[in-house]
């Protein structure tokens, strides 16, 4: 999964993607892939590299739409594809040996393991939190056991960019498997990086500055996910940053109000999903329309529409898989994008994207009462 978080309206901090794996010079029908959003239409096109990404992916660009740099959770490299200085070998560990320099297929911490945010009042530097996994037997279980920044300053190599802090831990001990995103704080400058404890209600908010992560809060909320959805679960704030949803396989979805200038959740509430029988009970992913009004939920069969506590079925298909769902540049919505998929799959899914941009401007008549 490809991690983005919407930065302003005015700035492309997003229009560039980075994805694909099983990259193979002799077939080019799949493997790297990039999805240029300063196209109209979008442009994608596969562009063999020797990162694959697996499900830890971010990108960022410059405020022009320029792609600056990537990461697969293994390394960090830029938009030439070559690792930048100091970039190679993020979350150190076993881990990073079986999946990075084993099996070269991108790292493994669960979607929504990393994010890359700007630093405030700066143009060039640039934080990458991003999540640590260990294995443990006996009996066996895979755990977060820390959460990592690096730190990437772009003014370095003639703009090309270097590593200059890494591996840099925040916290240790126990964290959810993914589920880690951010919203602005309310004076548009700060953020604030939210994200669970394992298998858990309560939430870690950090407060992320100019001068780094300034303070942590942790907050108890609402209800815990089942024992079983470690790495099926999605959280996702609305673009007005009112409100987080965290999906809950199988179960109802969760809905926070937050406060983005306390950093503190101040309501809690549901909203039924009629599952129509599906029978995977650990995959459910979710995202908000532009205007803050639609939540979209699927799993790999179905995509839902809701108006905040009314929904409708709108889109059934078989064929697709693990349909994790996020908002693209142009504020469609669009469906993920598997390791292995051919380039053709990508462009369906973006034209599944403008249906799904149909099926909002239809409905906008059907007003929540």
């Amino acid at each position: 999964m490809i991690t983005f978080i919407k930065m302003t309206h005015a700035q492309k901090h997003d229009y560039v993607w980075v994805t694909g794996d099983d990259n193979s010079l002799t077939d080019t029908t799949r493997g790297g892939s990039t999805i240029d959003f300063n196209f109209t239409p979008p442009k994608v096109y596969y562009n063999y590299r020797e990162q694959n990404m697996f499900v830890c992916n971010s990108s960022i660009c410059d405020t022009a739409g320029n792609l600056m740099f990537y990461t697969n959770g293994c390394d960090i490299a830029g938009a030439d594809d070559t690792i930048l200085e100091n970039g190679e070998t993020i979350n150190p560990g076993y881990v990073h040996q079986l999946k990075c320099d084993q099996e070269n297929d991108g790292y493994a911490a669960g979607y929504q393991s990393t994010i890359i945010l700007p630093v405030p009042d700066s143009n060039n530097l640039y934080y990458l939190f991003h999540k640590r996994t260990v294995i443990i037997n006996n009996p066996f279980d895979i755990k977060i056991d820390k959460l990592f920044y690096s730190k990437v300053d772009m003014s370095k190599n003639n703009g090309k960019g270097k590593v200059v802090a890494k591996n840099i831990e925040i916290m240790d001990g126990n964290i959810s498997y993914g589920e880690m995103t951010a919203v602005k704080h309310a004076n548009g400058k700060d953020w604030w990086l939210v994200t669970p404890k394992d298998h858990s209600n309560t939430f870690y908010i950090f407060l992320f500055t100019k001068d780094g992560i300034v303070d942590t809060l942790e907050q108890t909320i609402g209800t815990a996910p089942p024992t079983n959805a470690s790495g099926g679960i999605q959280m996702v704030f609305s673009p007005d940053g009112a409100k987080m949803f965290r999906t809950n396989p199988q179960k109802a979805i969760k809905v926070y109000d937050f406060n983005r200038s306390t950093g503190s959740f101040t309501a809690y509430d549901t909203i039924h999903v009629d599952y129509k029988n599906y029978p995977d009970p650990v995959t459910t992913w979710c995202a908000v329309s532009p205007n803050s009004r639609y939540l979209y939920i699927t799993t790999s069969l179905y995509v839902f529409h809701s108006i905040f506590g009314r929904q409708t079925l709108v889109l059934h298909n078989k064929s697709w898989q693990s349909g994790t769902v996020f908002k693209i540049p142009s504020g469609l919505l669009s469906v993920h994008v598997n390791w292995g998929q051919t380039v053709k799959s990508i462009l369906s899914r973006l034209i599944l994207s403008i249906i799904m941009l149909l099926i909002v401007l239809m409905s906008r008549d059907f007003q929540a009462m």
